[in-house]
């Protein structure tokens, strides 16, 4: 798996995750460029965010797996009023990337995104704030293709 690409924020992040015993692969993952999820071995689905049980079925075993980098822009929305800890950032966007792999999850959008890139390829990134890491998505480069998970 090719590492995430970077985007260099200012500051620190608005809202730092809470980092569990549990939830540490993942952070550690994402701040060496690699974003992974759990997955169920009794029913295969996967989970995002990781969870430590399968909603599906219960189980409560999952594994660490990775995720593929692509996928498409579902929705989004670009936020002009916020509260004072995202001010720096106004206006900003958010969105829902449907990834390759079937799983569906909503994160911050960088770079110019706008109506035309509905139903268009997104690549996956590692936002580093000062004070570590978020997950991110922009456009991906020209000639990607589109997939669309059934």
């Amino acid at each position: 798996m090719n590492r995430l690409p970077e985007v260099v924020m200012t500051g620190s992040r608005p809202f730092a995750p809470r980092v569990s015993a549990f939830s540490r692969p993942f952070w550690d993952a994402l701040a060496e460029g690699r974003l992974i999820t759990t997955r169920c071995p009794a029913c295969a689905r996967f989970s995002f965010p990781p969870r430590n049980l399968c909603r599906a079925c219960w189980h409560r075993n999952p594994v660490w797996t990775p995720l593929e980098a692509q996928g498409v822009l579902y929705s989004f929305t670009r936020v002009h009023v916020v509260p004072s800890a995202f001010q720096q950032d106004a206006p900003y966007a958010i969105g829902i990337i449907d990834l390759d792999q079937g799983v569906r999850l909503m994160c911050r959008l960088v770079g110019d995104i706008g109506v035309g890139h509905l139903d268009q390829p997104m690549g996956m990134v590692v936002l580093r704030y000062d004070d570590g890491v978020l997950f991110g998505a922009r456009a991906a480069a020209p000639g990607a293709q589109a997939s669309h998970p059934d």
